[in-house]
C-alpha cells in the first residue's frame, strides 16, 4: 500500500512515480487528495480514496475507501453511504473495535499496532 501526500512541490509527479512503481510491484495506491486519486485511477486498478471529513463522502470516485475510525463509528449515515464499497478503517489500535467492524462488513484495518491479532474474516 502506497499513500501519496499532498500538497507537495512536485505536484502530479508523485502519482507518475507510483504508477511507474506499479509496473514492478503489485500495489494499492491511496490518497486524501481527490485530484491524486483521479490521476491514479487513469492507470491503476487498485486505488483507495482516503476520507477524513464527512463532506468528502459526497463524491466517491472509487469502490475502495479508507475512512477514519471515529467518523465511521459515530455516523450511521456514513456507514450507509459506504454500503456496497470495500471499506478500510484507520487507525485501529485496539482489539475492542474488531467485533463491530466485522458486523459492519469492513474489509481491512490500518493500524500502528501490527503486533495485535486483528482478524476480520
Amino acid at each position: 500500500m502506497v499513500e501519496t501526500k499532498h500538497p507537495v512541490l512536485s505536484g502530479g509527479r508523485i502519482e507518475k512515480s507510483v504508477i511507474e512503481l506499479s509496473r514492478s510491484y503489485e500495489l494499492t495506491a491511496m490518497s486524501f487528495s481527490l485530484l491524486a486519486v483521479l490521476r491514479l485511477m487513469r492507470d491503476l486498478d487498485d486505488v483507495v480514496y482516503v476520507i477524513a471529513h464527512r463532506w468528502r463522502l459526497l463524491y466517491l470516485p472509487t469502490n475502495k475507501v479508507a475512512i477514519n475510525l471515529e467518523l465511521f463509528e459515530r455516523s450511521k449515515w456514513t456507514r450507509k453511504r459506504l454500503k456496497g464499497r470495500e471499506v478500510l478503517i484507520w487507525t485501529v489500535n485496539e482489539e475492542r473495535y474488531i467485533p463491530k467492524l466485522k458486523e459492519w462488513g469492513v474489509s481491512a484495518v490500518i493500524t500502528d499496532r501490527p503486533d495485535l491479532p486483528f482478524r476480520l474474516s
